[in-house]
């Protein structure tokens, strides 16, 4: 059973295993060359690294070590005055001594050299003590490295500013100078005894990926007994956390008998240079891009017409796999050359750039070639770079041929520039030569103006508000106003404005294409005078024969209150026909369109009045189903004259013997053309009297209306009495045939 004083003891280790574990370089941890310790005031065994429990610690269910369970009993006075001496030191020295500690599970003791410093616990105040253990046999074989310097060369050995390793013959390091420690970030008695194949080196190649142990410098000096120069390699160094680039040399020293006896390794700290060519060769890669990707070609030739570089540009230019090497008589024909030799040979005459168009088949090119010189001043190459215009001329010829037209139009042609951030107001930027003269005004006149120059007491209002809000939505707008000239006349002009954009997208002008209307609006107003007499005098006209035939339908009405019954009837079908005129002029005088009626109004309207006159049995009812339409008056006229016979013809026959009479009237409007039914439930026509057949005064006068309106047309005359009947609409004027 364990005691108290174990279980304190555990208690304490765990403590400084937690406490402590994260603050010990790892290399140190894992370092299979040297042993690490911590331990108390007592000499417990706190914390001890990988290679020290694999070579001294027993099993791991043991009770809680200290120092003097593993170390010779001889050793046991001077590990306590140890303990003591690193309390009481009062610099940064570290006390060192030797012990002979017992191998793991054996009775074989190995001698080892302790090095012992205070830890400090900031937090606690409490102490420690570390213990960095090397082997003997490695110190010793240091010390007989170091019997070959005698005291000025080793002054010497450190004062290099290069890194210095002397090695034995299976890449154990056995001497370090100051540099070597400086730029691998560890000290001499970390450096002792670490191998070229040691875990704890962190290595890469240039391009960062591993440095392969077989292709070290050592490596290979073991190998193959020969020099190895100029390797460049990345050592992680843990003091800056950073790799250093070394460029390292390793050369054999050779013994009597001719074998590997050490390596001498040296080493330089490259890693500005690096760095300096990492930012050279990244700027020429990005220089390389942009001239590939760059839309134009660019190239560079020798004093001697030889290229030395061509953009991709040049190659997708000339669809040829182009080398170093060639010159343009081996891309063109020889005039073309000839040229080219020529412009290249100005160059260098005149030792200063110059600027050309050319032509390359269909395409235009405008180049520069410039002198490349070099620190004496000297031309030794000549560069270029061409870019294709051929778009740009074509665009510019274009425009010149716009602004021909623009100047030369007929109508005036006026550009503003757009408000835009601080500056709010809207100038005349432009004007045509029909602007002009159409105002009056002078360039100096109006460039720079507001276009509100051109308003005055009589431009519409309502239609500058339009003109504003379109400019602020920025959007096209058209509309024609009253503008004045500069001596203070009125015109009318009909423009529009068309908003014009930048790259960015934002409006940067406006357009205004302006044609004078000033003689279209004097005609239309003369039209519109004209036409209004015009309509005055039609409407007089249809009122005095609406007023003729209601006078002739009254006397035609007083000579039938003289007049036998027989005779009364025809003459109040008569009257009725004059009614279905006269209510077609009267229509049309009361609306505007003098050329048509609504046939529904119309028929809405006649059919009561008919059956007011005509009708002398009770109960008869009359179905209408109508479409508002407006009808030609050469149509309506056929049309009313034939509902009235129809009418008369039912209410006088259909309804004699009957008091429940219907009659059903329906129009269809199809696209271009109207399609009725006439309907009523009489006893239909006498056996062996058909539609066509009847010598009637109103069927004739039916079928004559039917012809009249070019309608086709189908009667059922047994049983009942039905007519359906289509015909065309007519789009001509009221005083045209049919």
């Amino acid at each position: 059973m364990r005691n108290c004083f174990s279980d304190e003891i555990e208690m304490e280790l765990d403590l400084v295993e937690n406490k402590f574990k994260s603050l010990i370089p790892g290399w140190i941890s894992k370092s299979p060359n040297l042993y690490f310790v911590i331990t108390n005031a007592r000499g417990d065994v706190l914390f001890s690294n990988k290679h020290f429990k694999k070579i001294f610690l027993p099993k791991k269910d043991a009770s809680p070590i200290n120092l003097s369970d593993l170390i010779e009993d001889t050793d046991l006075q001077t590990l306590h005055r140890n303990l003591e001496s690193c309390h009481n030191k009062k610099d940064d020295q570290p006390v060192e001594t030797i012990y002979r500690f017992r191998l793991k599970d054996t009775n074989r003791y190995k001698s080892v050299k302790w090095e012992c410093s205070i830890l400090e616990d900031e937090q606690t105040d409490e102490q420690f003590y570390s213990h960095t253990g090397y082997d003997l046999v490695a110190v010793e074989k240091q010390s007989v490295a170091e019997k070959h310097f005698d005291k000025s060369l080793n002054n010497i050995f450190d004062d290099l500013q290069i890194g210095v390793l002397v090695q034995d013959a299976d890449s154990s390091i056995l001497l370090s100078n100051v540099k070597a420690e400086e730029l691998l970030g560890l000290k001499k008695r970390e450096l002792s005894g670490l191998k070229a194949d040691d875990k704890n080196w962190d290595i890469v190649k240039p391009d960062k990926t591993p440095f392969p142990f077989d292709d070290l410098p050592t490596t290979i000096v073991i190998r193959e007994k020969k020099s190895v120069r100029n390797v460049v390699m990345g050592v992680y160094n843990p003091t800056k956390d950073q790799y250093v680039w070394l460029e390292v040399d390793a050369q054999p020293q050779m013994n009597e008998n001719g074998e590997l006896d050490r390596i001498i390794t040296t080493f330089v700290d490259i890693s500005l240079r690096k760095e300096i060519e990492e930012k050279a060769e990244q700027q020429r890669l990005q220089l390389r891009t942009m001239m590939d990707n760059a839309p134009m070609v660019i190239f560079m030739k020798d004093t001697e017409g030889r290229y030395l570089f061509f953009n991709r540009s040049y190659k997708d230019f000339m669809g040829l796999k182009l080398e170093p090497g060639i010159t343009d008589y081996d891309l063109f024909d020889k005039d073309f050359s000839d040229w080219c030799k020529a412009k290249d040979q100005k160059v260098i005459e005149e030792g200063k750039s110059i600027s050309f168009e050319h032509r390359v088949g269909e395409q235009t090119f405008f180049e520069t070639k410039f002198p490349i010189k070099n620190a004496d001043g000297e031309i030794f190459a000549i560069g270029g770079f061409s870019q294709d215009i051929t778009r740009q001329k074509k665009e510019e010829e274009q425009l010149r041929l716009l602004e021909s037209v623009i100047t030369h139009a007929k109508d005036a042609v006026l550009i503003t520039k757009a408000k835009s951030g601080d500056d709010q107001s809207q100038v005349i930027t432009y004007a045509n030569d029909s602007f002009y003269h159409q105002t009056g005004y002078s360039k100096e006149d109006i460039i720079g103006k507001p276009p509100s120059i051109l308003e005055g007491p009589d431009s519409d209002p309502v239609e500058l508000e339009k003109l504003g809000k379109a400019i602020e939505n920025e959007e096209f707008f058209e509309t024609e106003i009253i503008n004045y000239r500069k001596n203070g006349e009125k015109y009318w002009v009909r423009f529009s404005i068309v908003p014009v954009k930048g790259e960015e997208g934002k409006v940067t002008h406006w357009i205004s294409v302006q044609q004078n209307v000033t003689e279209r609006k004097q005609y239309e107003k003369e039209l519109k005078d004209a036409l209004r007499e015009k309509t005055y005098l039609l409407s007089e006209v249809h009122h005095r024969v609406k007023n003729n035939l209601a006078i002739v339908s009254g006397l035609l009405e007083l000579q039938s209150m003289d007049t036998d019954q027989e005779v009364k009837l025809p003459l109040q079908r008569s009257i009725n026909r004059i009614h279905s005129i006269a209510m077609v002029h009267e229509l049309m005088y009361q609306t505007e369109k003098l050329s048509s009626i609504n046939i529904k109004t119309y028929l809405d309207k006649l059919i009561p009045a008919i059956e007011q006159t005509m009708q002398i049995v009770n109960g008869v009812v009359i179905n209408l189903d109508l479409e508002d339409f407006q009808l030609n008056i050469n149509q309506a006229i056929p049309l009313g004259l034939l509902m009235n016979e129809l009418l008369t013809n039912s209410f006088k026959y259909a309804f004699l013997k009957r008091f429940d009479g219907q009659i059903d009237i329906s129009m269809n409007v199809n696209e271009h053309s109207l399609e009725f039914l006439y309907r009523d439930n009489g006893p239909g026509f006498k056996n062996g009297t058909g539609f066509q057949s009847s010598g009637t005064l109103g069927l004739s006068l039916i079928r004559a209306q039917l012809e009249q309106l070019h309608a086709e047309y189908e009667a059922i005359t047994k049983g009942r009495f039905e007519l359906k009947f289509t015909f065309c609409i007519s789009e001509r004027g009221p005083h045209s045939n049919i």
